[in-house]
């Protein structure tokens, strides 16, 4: 729907990857009350949701070929279910390597900032994508 209205891709993935790390330390910051907390793990998630939903919108213009459009988008479906299957599991060795959890916040926030990188290389290629004929 974003996008319909004139939001850029980018635009888009950048506010995933900059609004995840900034809810998440709303979230984990022991200061807050638990109702406040709540409240950022709500916008954590809400902005989390426009990763994949903007990731699939653009897949027809990243695909290489219209031919290869489902194979993209079965990659796609792919490195999700990866993130979703190693993400806890890499989380939880975080936590019991450091032997607490405030480590995660700082987990969180390298991802946030991973994926803040790959929104402005999107920026990039979607400058590209506009320039061919």
């Amino acid at each position: 729907v974003l996008m319909s209205w004139g939001a850029r891709r980018w635009v888009l993935l950048l506010t995933a990857g900059l609004g995840t790390g900034l809810t998440a330390i709303g979230a984990f910051s022991s200061f807050l009350p638990n109702e406040a907390r709540f409240l950022f793990v709500l916008a954590f998630s809400c902005v989390g949701g426009l990763l994949p939903a903007t990731i699939f919108a653009a897949s027809s213009d990243y695909a290489p070929s219209p031919a290869q459009i489902g194979t993209f988008n079965g990659l796609i479906m792919v490195g999700i279910s990866v993130g979703q299957f190693t993400g806890p599991p890499a989380m939880a060795a975080v936590v019991s390597w450091a032997g607490t959890w405030d480590v995660i916040l700082w987990y969180i926030i390298a991802l946030s900032l991973i994926l803040t990188t790959i929104a402005l290389l999107a920026r990039r290629l979607d400058k590209s994508l506009e320039q061919k004929p």
